[in-house]
């Protein structure tokens, strides 16, 4: 008895350290999965961004409880989670475009990085992201992104026909995330 009594306290303490720290997914396209973690990262460095850029602008931030700063929150978790989604479909839909298209991203970014610590200190202070989040969740998709075009374009066809197409024949679920996957969005 004792002992079911321990397994159990030490199988519901792990699960609680899970769910607190992040570490569930939120998202699978065609099973590759999107996690917690990840995703409110994307948020509070959205959430930081938008902040930055509305008071430098002479703008006012809507109060926390107000209608206008809840739907505000929810657009930036839809906008997050969708643009997470698509970075995978990207990803995924890249690979098929070019077998060497993730060391053409790479080399792409390396290229472009000369100035790093400007980039990354200017990274950490508007969204809060260390090198490598920044690295990761920005710098990366808007390279795969550009590389993706630049190939199709090569072939004479048009990045937004071909990435919409890809989005709808992708097999997208979202899970505990109040959103769904419907025609190639999070709605």
């Amino acid at each position: 008895m004792k002992r079911i009594v321990l397994i159990t306290g030490v199988f519901t303490g792990i699960m609680i350290s899970v769910i607190w720290l992040g570490y569930y997914p939120v998202a699978s396209v065609d099973g590759s999965l999107l996690w917690q973690h990840t995703w409110m990262q994307m948020q509070k460095g959205a959430l930081r961004g938008f902040t930055a850029e509305i008071t430098s602008s002479g703008g006012k931030i809507p109060d926390a409880s107000s209608p206008e700063y809840i739907s505000f929150l929810t657009e930036i978790k839809r906008e997050t989670l969708g643009f997470l989604v698509d970075d995978r479909i990207l990803l995924q839909e890249g690979m098929r475009l070019a077998d060497d298209f993730d060391s053409r991203v790479n080399e792409k970014l390396a290229g472009v990085l000369n100035n790093r610590k400007r980039a990354y200190k200017t990274a950490k202070v508007i969204y809060g992201f260390s090198s490598g989040d920044f690295r990761t969740l920005v710098l990366l998709p808007q390279a795969r992104r550009e590389m993706a075009a630049g190939i199709l374009k090569t072939k004479g066809v048009s990045f937004d026909q071909w990435f919409g197409e890809a989005k709808q024949k992708k097999r997208v679920q979202l899970f505990f995330t109040g959103f769904r996957w419907e025609k190639g969005e999070v709605k």
